[in-house]
């Protein structure tokens, strides 16, 4: 009886071999891996997913040079090396790598500070996502003008799709802030009172501002739905009763003038 040799694999059985080699170390694929050049079929999957690897964990540097800098480049690169075990690039791009690295190093016991890396991890994925959103018009602030006194307990938002809210309680801010400029950076020390930051693109640039949680609880009312006259609700325990039409007036002129506001309407419930 004559025999005959098994069909070669397709390129996609091959690929689909190799994805899981990389991803859970399957070694069915060494079969279909040729010894080469002094190499068993072994060591050249190795070399590959070494590289592979190390291609990962530097794209994941260009999204976190702050955390980068704060854990050093070894301790961040071990970091990464378990990240990307733990969560396996499902896309076709390295945009999306990093989604969840803040989480992960938030439950890493093996990462020095990890609740202060795990916000500064959140606050550089909030720029990539500012900087990666829909593109859409922000509303001018002359706006305003245009709405009559008997429109504004009803008036609402839409919020531009570049809008991140983050929460703080490290100085994870100042220490973005002297990464980036290159200046001397401060010791990690947590914040005396809990804050937050939006971020968000203005052109083709990505802005950060730090705000008291006055503003962050308003905004995010806002941001939620609230109408103008829920925004005032919610400044009573805040601000002198006279003075919470202004002072809401005022957040909602400045947030329209950092161009977090895509658009200003009137909702058809003003509670």
């Amino acid at each position: 009886m004559t025999t005959v040799d098994a069909p070669p694999k397709s390129l996609a059985e091959i690929q689909h071999a190799l994805k899981r080699y990389l991803f859970h170390g399957d070694l069915a694929v060494a079969r279909l891996i040729d010894d080469s050049g002094g190499l068993r079929a072994h060591d050249r999957l190795g070399i590959y997913a070494s590289a592979y690897r190390a291609r990962l964990i530097e794209a994941l540097s260009t999204d976190y040079p702050a955390l980068r800098a704060v854990l050093g480049d070894a301790s961040f690169a071990a970091v990464c090396d378990r990240y990307v075990r733990a969560f396996p690039s499902t896309s076709f791009t390295l945009r999306d790598l990093g989604a969840e690295l803040s989480h992960h190093v938030a439950a890493d016991v093996e990462v020095p500070l990890r609740a202060f890396a795990s916000e500064l991890a959140a606050l550089e994925w909030a720029f990539v996502e500012a900087f990666d959103a829909r593109d859409a018009p922000a509303a001018d602030a002359r706006v305003m003008a245009h709405w009559a006194p008997i429109d504004w307990p009803g008036l609402a938002i839409d919020v531009h799709p570049s809008v991140q809210c983050i929460d703080v309680h490290w100085n994870s801010i100042a220490m973005w802030n002297a990464v980036k400029s290159g200046a001397e950076r401060p010791s990690v020390t947590a914040l005396p009172a809990p804050g937050a930051c939006l971020v968000w693109r203005q052109g083709f640039a990505t802005v950060l501002r730090a705000i008291d949680p006055v503003e962050c609880g308003a905004w995010r009312a806002l941001a939620a739905g609230a109408t103008f006259a829920t925004l005032c609700d919610t400044l009573v325990d805040a601000v002198e009763p006279d003075a919470i039409p202004l002072r809401a007036a005022t957040l909602l002129h400045t947030w329209l003038a950092d161009g977090l506001i895509a658009r200003l309407r009137v909702s058809r419930d003003p509670r």
